[in-house]
């Protein structure tokens, strides 16, 4: 078996997904009650709050891309950097899944630049410091010297406020498979 029942009822092959397989419903819901750093933070921390984060501090153009770029972790398990690069198949599973997903949303003109892969480094540095005062030692974003970009507090959305807030934005950034209802 190589499936999962999502949170609409799907069932979602992980080998061998497909668009129709992909609901938005399950993305918001999914990032808003997932937590970032498998949850060793200090308060509740989603995915959907980083991923808002990130598409906020990135050009315009490339916002939904942003927003959903770790939308495959929807249907697989967060694994933690240092981990992932450990085990391609999972990348490429999980890049294959993302593809999919961009596609759905309707982004044609992907960022090619690395500008959301360097903001999403950039957010992560803030979030150590806001999260993890405290290092045990020193990430590999603090190794390479990677700046952060203007701190601003995190809000620690409640599950349910973070769900409402990344749906809003993944409507006003134009994802049309977004259905309107509970927003």
């Amino acid at each position: 078996m190589t499936w999962i029942q999502t949170y609409t009822g799907k069932k979602f092959d992980i080998l061998n997904p497909t668009s129709d397989m992909i609901d938005f419903e399950d993305i918001c819901h999914v990032l808003a009650h997932r937590p970032r750093y498998n949850a060793h933070t200090p308060r509740f921390y989603s995915l959907a709050e980083h991923s808002i984060i990130v598409a906020m501090n990135v050009a315009p153009r490339y916002r939904l891309e942003a927003l959903l770029h770790d939308a495959a972790e929807t249907y697989l398990p967060d694994l933690p950097s240092p981990i992932k690069g450990k085990f391609p198949l999972f990348i490429e599973m999980e890049n294959n899944i993302l593809d999919i997903i961009y596609k759905k949303a309707g982004i044609l003109d992907r960022c090619h630049d690395g500008s959301i892969h360097d903001t999403d480094h950039m957010i992560v540095v803030n979030e150590q410091r806001a999260l993890f005062p405290t290092m045990a030692e020193p990430w590999k974003h603090e190794i390479h010297n990677i700046p952060p970009v203007t701190f601003f507090p995190l809000s620690f959305m409640e599950q349910d406020v973070a769900y409402q807030e990344f749906k809003r934005v993944l409507t006003h950034l134009g994802c049309k498979e977004v259905s309107d209802e509970n927003l």
